[in-house]
């Protein structure tokens, strides 16, 4: 049986061509799986954060700061709140808001503040933040790896215009997420992914009194 020299070049041709076109389609699918997996994982850690800071924040709304044995004691009900609670050789006694993540000691954060708004500051006109407690590596800062990424101005910017005199309990936790496949690279820390979140509530004890 005879072959046209020329059909036979075609289909080779053919049969290179689409193994190329499937090595391009492949690596974008292979990509966009791991994308999946990875971001997915992430997003699930990420809600827990946010539930974590906004347990804390609520938990310590409730709280006054300057009762019993003073902002410490305060600061650490949060943090017990948040990640729950560890004996001092890392055994964990109990449960906190973000579990199953457990924070980093070296790297990871929970940063409380306290802040008191006045309303109407007859100076300015406008609100008056004033930053109360919060400090790194002070009682504010869980391990002292970060400082608050809020200040006094923002504050200002995010209470309503027209509130009264107000007091404001803020709730960041900084969390370094280690990728399942290691297949991104994103800012200084290669496999990491740093995220952080935050929560704010009022805060009755904190509110500015006529004699501040």
């Amino acid at each position: 049986m005879k072959t046209n020299p020329l059909q036979l070049k075609k289909n080779s041709k053919e049969k290179g061509q689409s193994f190329v076109e499937l090595s391009l389609v492949f690596l974008v699918l292979l990509v966009l799986l791991v994308g999946m997996v990875e971001f997915g994982n992430l997003l699930n850690q990420y809600i827990n954060l946010v539930d974590g800071a906004r347990e804390g924040a609520r938990f310590g709304s409730n709280d006054d700061p300057y009762q019993d044995k003073g902002i410490t004691v305060f600061y650490a009900k949060i943090y017990q709140v948040v990640q729950g609670q560890f004996d001092p050789d890392g055994t964990q006694k109990s449960k906190g808001a973000i579990n199953p993540i457990v924070l980093d000691p070296a790297t990871d954060d929970i940063v409380v503040s306290v802040y008191s708004v006045i309303g109407n500051d007859p100076t300015t006109h406008n609100k008056k933040a004033t930053l109360i407690d919060m400090g790194l590596g002070g009682p504010g800062s869980r391990y002292g790896n970060h400082e608050s990424a809020f200040d006094h101005t923002d504050i200002e910017r995010l209470t309503e215009a027209s509130a009264p005199n107000t007091g404001v309990l803020l709730v960041e936790v900084f969390y370094d997420y280690h990728q399942i496949l290691n297949f991104f690279s994103f800012g200084s820390k290669p496999g990491i992914i740093e995220v952080s979140t935050y929560s704010i509530m009022p805060l009755s004890a904190a509110e500015p009194t006529p004699t501040e």
